[in-house]
């Protein structure tokens, strides 16, 4: 399967992580700056959200580990996180102000290990689906970012967001859809599989990438019960017998992350929507809100399209699926 990305490349390519990096790079080179990241996001079964396909320029070596310390805040379904896949973000925007963002611990953190300073990024969603997120940094003392190097890089939010989300398909491409098991020595061999973990054992790197992560666990350095592992979501169990030990691995695919679609709805919108389920006429919903009648039937059918119902009666049950 091969993707053709011409937004941001002319290069033909058939890689996920290849996709992702010519995305990185683009950001860089439209933003002016000395470091770029993409960062995905996945919850594993264990309920834990993890980092998943880090893709950084050279000098970004070692910042996941950075990042999974708290320095990226988590999609959480807000008006800010919704508004954010559509424009990218400087440092005050996201904190409120520059003097916000330069007192946080994770931003020394980040400056003393790495000499980085200012960010501007880029949350990207297909939909409500997160792909990810795209962020550049400039050193710290550099000129910080502006509201025209923000500018500049509006035009890449549309190209940036497709070559994500065809990197995601690309990556999920022939994955199983159910789990799959497979029982590994503590060496990482794999002894024994189930037919359903053929696909992921096929996969370029995965077996390696397997036998590491069974050593981590072995030697105690890894004492998650789930990892993100490639594409999967992996969860170990060790087994004791006569013969010594074994590990039980069960393979899922990753969960990404997903915003409600309710996230979509400004706080007034939402007000409506919730009188419309609860079964009030448009002329109630103008008087409690104290708006005109025209004001509400805009409301009104902002909300049926971007929650795609037709009726009050559909609209209550999605209010209730995501209560």
């Amino acid at each position: 399967m091969a993707v053709k990305i011409r937004p941001c490349t002319d290069l033909e390519a058939s890689d996920p992580g290849a996709l992702r990096a010519q995305v990185v790079a683009s950001v860089v080179a439209q933003a002016g700056a000395d470091v770029g990241l993409f960062y995905g996001q996945a919850r594993l079964s264990d309920g834990r959200l993890s980092p998943t396909n880090v893709t950084a320029t050279e000098d970004a070596a070692g910042m996941s580990e950075a990042l999974g310390q708290g320095f990226v805040p988590m999609p959480d379904g807000t008006q800010t996180a919704r508004r954010a896949t559509r424009a990218f973000l400087d440092a005050s925007t996201l904190f409120g102000s520059w003097e916000a963002f330069a007192a946080r611990p994770a931003t020394g953190y980040v400056r003393e290990r790495f000499g980085l300073g200012d960010q501007i990024r880029l949350l990207a969603y297909q939909g409500c689906r997160c792909l990810g997120w795209i962020g550049a940094f400039r050193r710290w003392g550099q000129p910080r970012f502006t509201p025209s190097d923000r500018r500049r890089l509006a035009g890449l939010v549309e190209s940036v967001t497709s070559t994500l989300a065809a990197a995601t398909a690309l990556a999920e491409d022939g994955l199983p859809g159910g789990s799959a098991y497979l029982i590994a020595a503590p060496d990482g061999r794999v002894a024994h599989a189930s037919p359903e973990a053929a696909p992921w054992l096929a996969r370029p790197g995965f077996q390696a990438e397997l036998a590491r992560t069974v050593r981590d666990h072995d030697r105690g350095a890894t004492p998650a019960p789930a990892v993100a592992l490639e594409e999967a979501d992996a969860s170990f169990a060790r087994l004791h017998g006569e013969a010594g030990s074994v590990y039980l691995v069960c393979l899922r695919p990753l969960r990404r992350l997903t915003l409600s679609p309710l996230a979509s709805l400004s706080p007034t919108q939402m007000r409506v929507a919730e009188y419309l389920a609860a079964g009030a006429r448009r002329s109630e919903i103008a008087a409690a809100l104290e708006v005109s009648a025209e004001t509400v039937r805009s409301h009104v059918r902002a909300v049926y399209e971007r929650l795609e119902v037709a009726t009050p009666m559909e609209l209550a049950r999605l209010l209730e699926e995501h209560a």
